[in-house]
């Protein structure tokens, strides 16, 4: 079976057609071919089907879709079943979009692949969200090939196009003929009116029209984008756009090599671009070609932190000193335990940064620190490009597109959830912040990065209430304060009064003011009283489980919390950490190494990994919840 969304949706069968009837069973067949062969999970395709108003029981009534959907399939049984979501279950190369991109990456692939177009990509599915930022990030790529494609053959004119070896992919089109590129202008400037503030694209047809005898269409059209770009945007043409009118003014309009385009001033132009429109739907704001400067750096975009949904409380203070200490140093680390809120701090600051730029990059996916300086580069919405026509040592490296892409520029980049890959984010950092000058960056993480420069900035529990505090004293401490906004959200005619003060100040003292802990608890609060809570608080990794479901699984429940900073432990650590369960209140040094046989050197590991907490005075203690999580690991281990 194959599936083509590069143009409207159209299903074939070994017998012909297969008609695929309803414009939702039509959104969900594009929705899973886009991804074919991988899980959608059910939230991703209720969400994009049902983007405003999802159906009461929208899991059964996403389940009967699916059944629909694989009556019309038959005798195909593609759409499978999978853990948490469901699959299209067909090879990659059977639909034309996937076939596309893995064809225009092959330099004698582009033809066959730009051949596959029949019009705009799901042009009868762009209702629906997701679908239209892929339709917008495939139109981006077909540019792309075209520019690439017309790039070779102004740089070698008498150059046929390139015959694939090998067999030809099912649903491939055959290579065109030789004498296509003698369309090339006719091609480009049809390209350039539907796109004309993409300065490449000008850049060719300027330099293909004046290599077709037709120089003064060619300096006629560069007015013409130089006026558009002036008057709807407010800026000059950019050197790749200036080299070609120098070129067709000297009557050269031919390009050096590919890949190695050069500007009157000699500065060799790399062709990175940002994406104006990612797969995920983020939006850079649009400025000059495709969202970018005409230096290769962002421009016009403030980033990608958006503001939190739900109220910021109790870190005043701390948003004030993170302040300061940005605006003295170049690096900051948020260090703290788990659920302590670092990444809502450092959210916090990049919203209310006055720098350019602020970019958030979520580290807590990512397992490969292999895979980090890619994360840093998608996030600022720069391409993985390798164009189908490049020299290897053209091809940059993720962390040089982006030091690239902010230098000179103001910018804040927060690295959050450093403390699994600490060893690459110290690197990426470290490069970064020598290589632009402008740059800032905020971390947050379980440990230090240990970077030179780097400036610490523990994020500490929020303060509880004293022990027989009343409401109105209780209700002046952060730690109620969040409580209260929380329970509201999930009970709104809780109030704070003098029948559950006592159990409320107990609940925020024992779950050592720890934000997340809280959040959690204040959920139960829809249907327990605050002194049920309470009363049961000390099987807190069992009752705290009510996160929320688009937060990472080790931000869900209380338990997930803590197994995620004690997985990071190497042995001798956590032999150590299990052993200090036995202090109720803490010890000195002394006592640690006498009770536990451990070290001093590891017992100030576990301090800068946020499981240890050390007082003025010297004395070694546990927050209550990391306490308890230890003493159970301890009865483990005998």
């Amino acid at each position: 079976m194959r599936i083509s969304i590069l143009g409207p949706m159209e299903v074939e069968g070994d017998g012909g057609p297969v008609a695929v009837g309803g414009f939702r069973l039509r959104a969900l067949l594009g929705v899973l071919a886009v991804d074919a062969g991988r899980t959608v999970t059910t939230e991703r395709l209720i969400d994009a089907l049902w983007p405003d108003a999802p159906p009461v029981n929208a899991a059964n009534a996403l389940q009967t879709l699916v059944r629909r959907l694989r009556v019309a399939l038959r005798p195909h049984e593609v759409v499978q079943s999978r853990p948490g979501g469901y699959a299209l279950a067909v090879p990659a190369d059977s639909v034309d979009a996937l076939l596309f991109r893995r064809l225009v990456r092959t330099p004698d692939g582009v033809d066959r692949a730009l051949a596959l177009w029949r019009g705009r990509a799901l042009a009868d599915l762009t209702a629906v969200q997701p679908l239209a930022n892929v339709a917008a990030a495939l139109e981006e790529e077909r540019l792309s090939a075209v520019e690439s494609r017309a790039e070779l053959r102004l740089t070698a004119p008498d150059r046929a196009p390139a015959r694939a070896s090998g067999p030809v992919p099912a649903g491939a089109p055959a290579d065109p003929p030789a004498d296509l590129a003698a369309e090339l202008p006719v091609e480009l400037l049809a390209e350039l009116a539907a796109n004309p503030l993409r300065e490449r694209l000008a850049a060719l047809a300027m330099r293909a029209l004046a290599g077709s005898g037709r120089q003064a269409e060619a300096l006629e059209l560069f007015e013409r984008t130089r006026r558009r770009l002036a008057r709807e945007l407010g800026v000059d043409p950019g050197p790749e756009l200036r080299a070609a009118h120098l070129a067709v003014l000297s009557g050269e309009p031919r390009l050096t090599r590919a890949g190695d385009r050069q500007a009157p001033d000699g500065q060799r132009l790399d062709g990175q671009r940002l994406d104006g429109q990612r797969l995920d739907g983020q939006r850079l704001d649009r400025q000059g070609e495709n969202g970018h400067g005409r230096d290769g750096r962002v421009r016009g975009a403030r980033g990608n932190v958006r503001p939190p949904r739900t109220s910021f409380i109790g870190r005043e203070a701390e948003l004030g000193r993170l302040t300061d200490l940005l605006a003295r140093t170049r690096i900051v680390t948020l260090v703290g335990p788990g659920g302590a809120g670092k990444t809502r701090l450092a959210t916090e600051m990049a919203l209310k940064s006055d720098l350019d730029d602020a970019w958030l990059i979520e580290l807590a996916p990512i397992s490969d620190p292999a895979d980090v300086p890619g994360a840093v580069r998608d996030a600022l919405g720069l391409r993985d490009e390798r164009p189908a026509y490049h020299r290897p040592e053209d091809v940059k490296d993720p962390v040089e597109q982006v030091a690239e892409a902010l230098a000179g520029r103001p910018a804040l980049l927060v690295l959050d959830n450093c403390e699994h890959l600490v060893n690459a984010a110290a690197v990426l950092a470290e490069r970064l912040l020598t290589e632009c000058p402008a740059l800032r960056v905020l971390a947050t993480s379980r440990e230090p990065l240990s970077l030179p420069g780097e400036h610490l900035a523990p994020v500490p529990p929020l303060e509880p209430p004293p022990a027989g505090a009343n409401p109105e004293q209780a209700g002046g401490y952060p730690s109620v304060r969040l409580l209260l906004d929380r329970a509201a959200a999930a009970s709104p005619r809780f109030t704070l009064d003098d029948t559950n003060v006592a159990a409320v100040v107990s609940l925020c003292r024992r779950l050592d003011g720890m934000p997340l802990a809280i959040e959690l608890a204040a959920a139960r609060l829809r249907t327990m009283t605050p002194q049920q809570l309470a009363d049961r608080i000390g099987d807190r990794f069992e009752l705290l489980t009510g996160g929320s479901r688009t937060a990472l699984p080790r931000q869900q429940t209380l338990r997930a919390v803590v197994e995620w900073s004690w997985d990071l432990l190497d042995e001798r650590e956590r032999v150590l950490a299990r052993r200090l369960a036995v202090f109720a209140g803490g010890a000195t040094l002394e006592a640690v190494e006498s009770v536990c046989g451990s070290t001093a050197d590891v017992l100030g590991a576990l301090a800068d990994k946020s499981l240890v907490q050390v007082s003025p005075a010297g004395r070694y203690s546990m927050l209550e919840t990391i306490r308890a999580y230890a003493a159970e690991r301890l009865e483990e281990a005998g």
